[in-house]
């Protein structure tokens, strides 16, 4: 992917590259990678069509290939890989109504995530994945009609739009609150057109909060729904 062609995708390895020669030398290993990543998307894409046994084998190789990274890889990328594996593996073991296990997935790829950016705060794009992590337990804990412990998980997630409640917090005991997300993206300025367009919804409240509220609506809307992505 050339410069121009990553500008217009602006995913988070984008910013990451823009952040400075350490975000681009970063992204550069991290891509080395990538096979990790690559089974976990394809292994997410067979179990979004319930091909279960295909997906969890494909995910079964994605371990064993996270396993066999070498000693010297830079810990900020195990943690970023682990944040793809424990999502999927947490999708899978909802797949199979196994819901303790998805949950304490889905709480893994969140302290994976927290863990990236305690080593890299370049990384700071991924700490906006963490309150996705919490709408999924919410989701878990409404299918199995835990109706407490769903609006346990809103009102978490509430709290990360408002600014109240961390996404995560690092090792050192620094909260990364919505601010500090938002700060790393204005840090980026002048931005693009295609830039301000996918951080407007962590840099404007008005837009985050709207989502929200939609997501909220959903949740107590329709019953039954699953997990759309991890």
């Amino acid at each position: 992917m050339d410069e121009h062609e990553e500008r217009e995708w602006c995913d988070w390895m984008h910013f990451v590259r823009r952040s400075g020669d350490e975000g681009k030398a970063w992204v550069a290993d991290y891509r080395r990678h990538l096979t990790v990543w690559e089974l976990c998307d394809e292994a997410l894409a067979l179990l979004r069509r319930r091909r279960f046994a295909e997906g969890e084998a494909l995910l079964e190789r994605a371990r064993v290939a996270r396993d066999a990274l070498a000693g010297g890889v830079d810990p900020s990328i195990r943690a970023v890989l682990d944040r793809w594996y424990y999502g999927v593996l947490g999708y899978a073991l909802y797949c199979r109504d196994r819901g303790d296990e998805a949950d304490a997935m889905m709480g893994r790829a969140h302290e994976a995530v927290a863990t990236a950016v305690g080593h890299r705060r370049f990384l700071l794009p991924l700490a906006y994945h963490c309150h996705e992590f919490y709408l999924h337990r919410a989701r878990i804990a409404r299918n199995r009609n835990r109706w407490a412990e769903m609006r346990d998980h809103v009102r978490e997630v509430r709290g990360m739009m408002d600014g109240s409640v961390p996404f995560c917090t690092l090792a050192g005991g620094d909260p990364v609150v919505i601010d500090t997300i938002a700060g790393f993206y204005l840090s980026l300025a002048p931005l693009s057109e295609a830039e301000e367009k996918v951080c407007r919804v962590v840099i404007d409240q008005e837009v985050r909060m709207r989502g929200f509220d939609r997501f909220v609506h959903g949740m107590y809307r329709i019953p039954g729904a699953v997990i759309p992505y991890p």
